[in-house]
């Protein structure tokens, strides 16, 4: 008989289970983005036109000033912000990693029950040949 606090432990450990907080094919944000609203790099471009306008330059003026005034803070050291809306708006750099030696490419794969009951057995028959238990076989 299973006590009643060993199963509320274990259905409690069932709700809580770290790193995986939905079921499979479940969603965290099943209504997903709402439709009509901008990605960051939409409304930097917006943000820039309406500066543009209204000190009547053009928006690439705007930009190249933005990137100047970034540029000098970051020279200062302040680059956390302006490397942020870099990475937002124009994407971040690629990055390239190199690799020297022999990466072994072959699938992994777990051996079935079966194969594993098969294997153990082997290993004792050959436990057995190499101790001199036969079991009344014939060697040779």
């Amino acid at each position: 008989m299973v006590k009643k606090s060993a199963v509320k432990t274990a259905e409690k450990q069932q709700k809580k289970v770290p790193g995986r907080p939905f079921k499979p094919g479940e969603s965290g944000n099943p209504a997903g983005r709402p439709k009509g609203s901008l990605n960051f790099a939409t409304k930097w471009w917006k943000f820039i036109d309406i500066i543009a306008e209204k000190n009547q330059i053009t928006a690439e003026e705007v930009e190249q000033q933005l990137l100047k005034v970034g540029f000098e803070r970051a020279s200062e050291g302040d680059h956390k912000f302006w490397g942020d809306i870099l990475d937002r708006v124009y994407g971040k750099p690629r990055q390239t990693v190199e690799v020297e030696g022999r990466i072994d490419t072959r699938e992994q794969r777990v051996p079935t029950e079966a194969e594993v009951k098969a294997a153990n057995a082997y290993l004792k028959v050959l436990k057995e040949e190499i101790n001199g238990n036969t079991r009344g076989r014939k060697k040779g």
